[in-house]
């Protein structure tokens, strides 16, 4: 996954229409041309409508931005444009299961676009395949880390309780709640339950038999005040604005970087994974849109084996990113697209 050498001939790159121009939208973009995956082309989510019914079509579609009323989706569906999408929620990848009837949606909207659930599959992979026992997954919110304003005005209802699978059974759970100390680079913090995809489709998906996602914040007061605000029911009074306000990173702030502990506990040993996005969280969600742009794009050509295991885009569903026939692999390009992922495996005696 690097650019052509000075000299060499140039090399067609499919192109890639992605949706969405704030961070997340920029960074895929930045991504897609310096790693050399695919051409970008930029579009907003109204502009996408009316451009993926031109020719040349794009060989695939990366929505980084809200989709209303799947319009984005259905005119890439109905045009055979697969599509990954990194912040569709769990109740719009339910929706849109429901109502799919062909094409393909890789639904990569679980933390980092879907990069932790990459680790997760690949850990599994390390400790003799799926399913794990438990999966442990928190996120160090630092305080430049960049997202678009759908993803904070989302992300500030945390406080909302929430499903989880839990021993086979589902169980409603408390936003921001059942607080665990995980130990990050930038020191002990108290993460707490937030709603994110991968809770479900790790479970949905035979990967994990359960699964748990929290988020500590960089800045330690922040924990604080904020479980006071949502524990005595404060913050659900204030307006929807207001708390995405609150949360969102001030103008001009660099982020120190994102981190994602993930530890997989599985009948065959315990993996602890160190997830670093020195960039922030934008350069991480880029990664993870990249990977799933690669998984999408890859032909037989590229498999050694005799007969390559299916592809993704032969099928008409929607797909997950721990759902890849090759995790391993999908592991190494995300190492490639300058994610720091470092794996400690304790087998079971």
């Amino acid at each position: 996954m690097t650019s052509p050498r000075d000299g060499d001939a140039p090399v067609s790159l499919p192109v890639a229409m992605v949706v969405g121009r704030g961070p997340w939208g920029d960074a895929t973009a930045t991504m897609l041309t310096e790693h050399a995956i695919a051409t970008p082309d930029r579009v907003d989510v109204r502009e996408a409508v009316a451009r993926v019914g031109v020719e040349p079509r794009p060989a695939v579609a990366v929505v980084t931005d809200a989709d209303p009323d799947d319009r984005v989706l259905v005119a890439c569906l109905a045009s055979g444009v697969p599509v990954v999408d990194v912040h569709r929620s769990i109740a719009a990848v339910d929706r849109a299961r429901t109502a799919m009837r062909a094409g393909t949606l890789v639904a990569a909207s679980g933390w980092g676009g879907g990069a932790a659930a990459v680790v997760v599959a690949a850990a599994c992979q390390e400790v003799g395949g799926p399913p794990a026992d438990h999966v442990e997954v928190a996120a160090l919110l630092a305080p430049g880390d960049r997202a678009g304003d759908a993803w904070w005005r989302r992300f500030a209802g945390l406080h909302r309780s929430f499903m989880v699978y839990e021993g086979g059974q589902r169980r409603l759970v408390r936003g921001l709640g059942e607080p665990r100390a995980v130990d990050f680079a930038h020191g002990r913090r108290r993460a707490r339950r937030v709603a994110s995809p991968e809770q479900e489709t790790l479970v949905e998906t035979g990967a994990s038999r359960s699964a748990a996602v929290r988020v500590a914040f960089a800045e330690g007061r922040t924990n604080v005040w904020l479980a006071l605000l949502v524990g005595s029911g404060a913050w659900r009074f204030l307006p929807a604005a207001w708390r995405a306000r609150i949360l969102r990173p001030r103008t001009g702030q660099r982020s120190g970087g994102h981190e994602v502990d993930v530890v997989v506990a599985h009948a065959q040993g315990v993996v602890r994974a160190r997830i670093v996005a020195v960039h922030g969280l934008a350069h991480l969600v880029a990664a993870g849109a990249c990977v799933q742009v690669g998984r999408l794009l890859r032909t037989p050509a590229d498999d050694d084996a005799a007969t390559p295991p299916a592809n993704v885009l032969t099928s008409q569903r929607v797909s997950h990113p721990e759902e890849s026939d090759d995790p391993c692999a999908d592991l190494a390009t995300l190492r490639a697209l300058g994610i720091q992922v470092d794996l400690e495996v304790r087998r079971s005696p």
